[in-house]
């Protein structure tokens, strides 16, 4: 499972929290679901999907899926370090996360292999 790889890949590397927001294509490819707004927060230990009132929360392994709140930032908390997906995380987004985890070192980027960013040409989103 991709899930469990990209938890290890930051437990390697220090990173208390990686963060995709919409419309990051690692959101659909982690969850095999496209949706009208969402964060997925991973910590090396759990992984919390956020979305929105218009979309059904699918049940998914390995994914705590709750609704996206105004205060969705409380439920990652002790945050030291921030992972994203910078190719995909625009600019306004990433100083947002700034503001939203004054405490974190700057965002790091994940740096993961194409397979966890996107899916390979000819297989399933």
């Amino acid at each position: 499972m991709k899930l469990k790889l990209l938890q290890e890949h930051l437990r390697q590397e220090k990173i208390s929290l990686a963060v995709f927001l919409h419309p990051d294509p690692t959101i659909t490819y982690l969850t095999q679901e496209k949706f009208s707004y969402a964060v997925l927060g991973i910590t090396p230990k759990k992984a919390v999907l956020l979305v929105t009132k218009l979309d059904q929360k699918p049940h998914l392994p390995g994914i705590a899926v709750k609704n996206l709140k105004r205060d969705w930032k409380k439920e990652f908390s002790r945050i030291r370090r921030i992972g994203i997906n910078k190719e995909q995380c625009m600019v306004a987004s990433q100083e947002r996360l700034k503001k939203y985890f004054p405490k974190a070192s700057s965002s790091e980027n994940l740096g993961l292999p194409i397979s966890f960013s996107r899916a390979a040409p000819g297989s399933a989103p």
